[in-house]
């Protein structure tokens, strides 16, 4: 199959990059349809082993790899399959509208090292399988489960009884500092340049990150991060 620049129609998608590569081969092998090797790789006999033994072919193409990479220093590509497994009951980051392929990538990353697995997307913005998310996120997609939404309310009728933390600035939301969260929980985060409509504090408790006055607001990716580090306490479980 001649492989060409990604597009969001498209059923597949791609890992560049050895780790994100990898990380396909490790959590969701059976989503990989090829891998796509450089010339220039050396490792190819473990590899190959390694294919092998989850029945998945590859070719070898440095032109194939320039088609759907556009750099010269790709030594290799998983194609994989566009099906993550939909969130299930549990914890979840919420983003709304989110706008930045790498912010969301980076939030991916941050989701796996504190151990939130369910990602859930509200209305438009970005692509979560553009190859640019993917790289972003290290791979760290492949340990998600997600889902998609077209408002929040379709979101709430899907997954009700369920704590609600919409991350906002505004006068009335709680310090983050005074939240003792204890059941299953939603953070809740808006669009990089708009945060989240007003009416959003009326769906759940709004909360804010204090902060000095230094700043305006903390970029999405760095309050999303301090967020679950707050709700998990820190605690990492596999």
């Amino acid at each position: 199959m001649q492989y060409k620049t990604y597009k969001k129609e498209d059923p597949y998608s791609y890992a560049l990059g050895a780790f994100p590569a990898m990380e396909v081969l490790k959590q969701k092998p059976e989503l990989i349809q090829e891998m796509i090797l450089s010339e220039r790789f050396t490792d190819l006999e473990n590899l190959e082993a390694s294919l092998a033994s989850k029945g998945i072919n590859y070719i070898v193409s440095d032109k194939q790899l320039a088609r759907i990479a556009n750099k010269g220093n790709i030594y290799m590509a998983a194609v994989f399959q566009k099906r993550l497994p939909l969130a299930r009951d549990n914890n979840h980051i919420v983003l709304v509208n989110p706008g930045d392929m790498g912010n969301m990538g980076t939030i991916m990353r941050t989701m796996a090292a504190f151990s939130y697995r369910d990602l859930i997307l509200i209305g438009g913005g970005c692509d979560p399988y553009h190859p640019k998310t993917v790289r972003s996120s290290m791979g760290a997609l492949f340990y998600l489960h997600m889902s998609s939404f077209p408002t929040i309310q379709d979101y709430l009728n899907a997954f009700p009884q369920r704590d609600l933390y919409p991350f906002m600035l505004s006068e009335t939301a709680t310090s983050l500092r005074k939240l003792h969260p204890e059941g299953v929980h939603s953070l809740i985060f808006g669009n990089e340049g708009s945060g989240l409509p007003a009416e959003f504090a009326e769906i759940g408790k709004a909360v804010m990150i204090p902060q000095s006055h230094a700043v305006d607001s903390l970029n999405l990716t760095i309050a999303a991060g301090i967020a679950m580090y707050y709700f998990t306490e820190g605690e990492v479980l596999d």
